[in-house]
């Protein structure tokens, strides 16, 4: 199926299988697993937050001299001397966004929100706060949203109940899991 053409159910399954397989690494605090599924915006937001927090990373020898534009992109690759201390920080904080969910069985929804061209959200739900797969009118599910976005003709995490962006610092802009409309 073409990745870039609206799935005729709402949801591409590809997608629905990329954030659910991102919060089950995020769940077992295998950034490493999880970082080649996240796009590069989401890698560059946490990086410059990382930075932003921690001024002193660009003293260290492993960057000297670069510019922290430079020091976020080379740490966001994954591939960088710094990452392990950038990895050990998104395993204790990004996995605490999920805590609540821990040993729970997740479902997607079947409607996806498109957010803007090529970034859609999908709601993974508690199965079990989902009596028969289907919502009675009113009623509320523990969940998270995992916004992905296409990047390079695959589905990839581009944030998780947010959509990062970017910059001195990164902005978040929140998002929620009510995909009723």
């Amino acid at each position: 199926m073409d990745a870039q053409k609206p799935h005729p159910l709402g949801v591409d399954p590809a997608a629905v299988g990329v954030a659910l397989a991102w919060v089950e690494r995020l769940r077992e605090g295998d950034i490493g697993a999880l970082w080649s599924r996240t796009s590069h915006d989401y890698r560059l937001a946490l990086t410059q937050w990382w930075v932003t927090a921690n001024p002193g990373v660009c003293d260290d020898p492993a960057v000297a001299g670069k510019s922290r534009d430079v020091v976020a992109d080379e740490i966001s690759t994954g591939h960088h001397p710094l990452f392990d201390h950038l990895r050990g920080v998104l395993a204790r904080d990004l996995r605490a966004s999920v805590a609540d969910l821990e040993d729970l069985e997740l479902a997607a929804g079947t409607a996806a929100r498109v957010v803007s061209p090529g970034v859609e959200l999908i709601a993974l739900f508690v199965a079990d706060d989902v009596p028969d797969g289907a919502f009675a009118p009113g009623a509320t599910a523990r969940a998270v949203t995992v916004a992905v976005a296409q990047e390079d003709g695959q589905w990839l995490v581009t944030g998780l109940n947010c959509v990062a962006v970017p910059g001195w610092p990164p902005t978040w802009s929140p998002v929620t899991a009510n995909l009723e409309d």
